[in-house]
């Protein structure tokens, strides 16, 4: 029912579903937590823009890979330790991004 209000109201003129306000409502109504919510979005945000990258023949598929890899626990990391706080009984961590 809730999804589609959202559809109905995101192809009226005034109301654009915005990928990240959807991505978070979908969330919502799955049930998940906030941080698995954000590792989900941020991770396909880097990967659809590194998959670009790869298409438009930027880096090839094995730096795009590694990338990838990079990009993703430098996320995650920036996820635990700075968005939502350390872990419980976690050590304070001072990787730069």
């Amino acid at each position: 029912r809730v999804l589609k209000l959202m559809s109905s109201k995101s192809n009226e003129d005034e109301y654009r579903g915005h990928a990240a306000t959807c991505f978070g409502a979908v969330c919502g109504l799955l049930g998940m937590d906030d941080k698995s919510c954000a590792s989900m979005f941020l991770y396909t945000t880097a990967r659809d823009m590194i998959n670009a990258a790869v298409r438009m023949n930027i880096v090839g598929p094995l730096v795009g890979g590694r990338l990838t890899n990079e990009i993703c626990v430098r996320l995650e990391d920036w996820i635990v330790t700075r968005h939502f706080g350390k872990e419980e009984g976690e050590e304070e961590r001072s990787r730069c991004l």
